[in-house]
């Protein structure tokens, strides 16, 4: 029987499950506002992107540090210069949008499940809690990237695919899944194709009609690409012959083309997905009940699951192929993820009130508290033998007793919570998952090593100077960390890399009251007007007069592993 204090985090009364859902990511969004800064590298180049994007007044081609963007489409900024254009530019908005996609994507999973089993309407209540009880999906509904906007896409075309074969206006739900298409492009290029593609060749397997199988099928499914393309022109074409050649050649051919050959960046093994997939459904993948209820619904026939296991399955598949891999790039299958375990536990109905399994996703938050402990306490790794070291002692030092306790307290009713009545049990463990993760992450960023992500003082001094007409260049690849941050109106010089300026003996005659940012390990050079830690490292401003003269002899260009190529 569970305890009397485990109903210390009942679901919320009277409301659904995708509703449930929604008020958690607003906590999260809350929390994250409160807490936290935009983080480098990813959260803040998006930003900057943004940013120079609004100050050029150019909302076709992207511009970073005054160079034509060829990396990412645009849809991304453009919701966010949507929302700066009715509130102001700020990084309120910026912050809150993936909150927002998050909760568009629970309720399209949820109107997904009713769509696929109208007959089992509990199945349209348990998914989205399923969804939302994923650790993996809470934590990246607070960051500013491009996979939460492209899943939303994914899943509306995807739902848009199902009514194109079981519907009863396929022609209608071609051109909806032609314009979800084309805009999952503008959210993140052709990779969206990956989650498409192997549902359109499917479609005579999972479809249940003799329809599917006829040449009508086909004919929705160009339809479809076909305005998923127009769409994607519509920008494409314009912005590359606005953009200039360079960035029409990267636009169209190279950005796809690399990845898919070589990648640029995160190059991993073709087995790196499979080992993840189970990480992507913390703490659901630790509950033994979970795994029955997936071998339930393998066994099951209907044209539904055959459609969602093509729709999670397909692109993993598709995905692993790729060279370059990141854990967030399979944050799409986690919809179909959602429906299919749902489906499994209205097969099964467990009985979680007698369930003994349920210590296993309880030892997952005891370990994460017992780990935090350690840290708060002065117990995590050794600094590094040099003088900057209180500012990079790792992701444990420093961190509250208090969340850790916290943490550790979850953990321990987590087994309580899920011995719980069913499906009670899954909407109180969801609940205590949100607060887990705002707990970590606090943690995490608040610890020794988190407080050098700040760039906002370094940032500040930055635009100071600007205003005051200097320069500051950067030695290095520079990648847009400090342009909303400060708000700054002028674009930050590279020394090195790959868009490199003038060298730094021309900057200093040219203009002697010019400063350089270099980044670097160990101690830093002498001469420094500012030292900030950055990312286990530091940035230190120089005068030009003293960077020229020590920086080719002390220096070196940050190593190409560690620039942060795009994603």
């Amino acid at each position: 029987m569970p305890l009397p204090w485990s109903n210390l985090l009942p679901p919320f009364p009277r409301t659904s499950g995708a509703m449930q859902v929604c008020l958690g990511l607003l906590l999260l969004a809350l929390w994250a506002l409160a807490t936290r800064f935009p983080l480098p590298i990813d959260e803040t180049r998006y930003l900057t992107v943004a940013w120079e994007m609004w100050n050029r007044g150019d909302f076709l081609v992207p511009y970073l540090n005054g160079e034509p963007y060829s990396h990412k489409p645009p849809l991304l900024f453009w919701l966010i210069h949507a929302g700066w254009a009715v509130g102001g530019v700020g990084d309120f908005w910026p912050r809150a949008l993936p909150a927002l996609l998050a909760a568009g994507l629970v309720w399209t999973v949820r109107s997904h499940a009713r769509g696929c089993w109208p007959a089992h309407p509990g199945i349209a209540g348990v998914a989205p809690l399923l969804l939302g009880g994923s650790a993996f999906f809470l934590i990246f509904s607070t960051f500013i990237m491009f996979d939460l906007l492209l899943a939303l896409c994914v899943a509306l075309a995807a739902r848009a695919c199902w009514q194109m074969g079981e519907g009863a206006k396929p022609w209608r739900a071609a051109l909806a899944m032609g314009l979800w298409t084309g805009l999952g492009v503008l959210a993140k290029g052709p990779v969206v194709l990956a989650f498409m593609v192997p549902l359109w060749l499917s479609g005579p397997w999972w479809h249940r009609s003799p329809r599917a199988r006829g040449r009508r099928w086909w004919a929705q499914v160009g339809l479809a690409l076909l305005v998923a393309v127009a769409v994607a022109l519509v920008w494409a074409l314009p912005a590359a012959a606005s953009g200039g050649a360079l960035y029409a050649d990267a636009l169209l051919f190279k950005q796809t083309s690399g990845r898919v050959v070589h990648s640029f960046a995160h190059q991993r093994p073709f087995w790196y997905y499979a080992v993840f997939l189970p990480l992507l459904w913390l703490p659901w993948s630790l509950w033994p009940r979970a795994w029955q209820a997936m071998r339930a619904v393998v066994q099951v026939r209907d044209a539904a699951s055959r459609f969602l296991w093509v729709w999670a399955l397909g692109p993993v598949l598709v995905l692993s192929i790729v060279s370059g891999k990141q854990p967030q790039y399979l944050l799409p299958v986690l919809a179909p993820g959602a429906l299919l375990l749902a489906r499994g536990f209205s097969l099964t109905e467990p009985r979680t009130a007698q369930d003994r399994g349920a210590v296993l996703p309880g030892l997952l938050g005891v370990g994460l508290g017992l780990v935090m402990l350690v840290g708060a306490f002065g117990f995590g790794p050794l600094p590094p033998a040099d003088p900057f070291s209180a500012w990079h002692r790792g992701w444990l030092a420093d961190t509250s007793w208090l969340l850790a306790l916290a943490t550790l307290g979850l953990g321990a009713l987590l087994p309580f919570m899920l011995r719980r009545p069913w499906p009670e049990a899954i909407a109180a463990v969801q609940n205590g998952v949100v607060l887990m993760v705002a707990l970590l992450l606090h943690s995490l960023l608040h610890s020794a090593a988190g407080k050098t992500f700040d760039v906002r003082p370094l940032a500040s001094h930055v635009r100071l100077l600007q205003q005051d007409g200097h320069t500051v260049a950067f030695w290095g690849d520079y990648h847009g960390q400090l342009g909303f941050t400060g708000r700054l109106l002028r674009p930050v010089p590279e020394l090195l890399g790959a868009t490199a300026g003038p060298d730094l003996q021309q900057l200093a005659l040219r203009e002697p009251g010019a400063y350089v940012l270099l980044e670097g390990r160990g101690v830093p050079p002498t001469g420094a007007v500012e030292v900030a830690p950055y990312r286990r490292k530091w940035w230190a401003l120089l005068p030009v007069n003293i960077a020229a003269t020590t920086l080719p002899l002390a220096a070196q260009p940050p190593p190409v592993a560690d620039s942060g190529v795009e994603p």
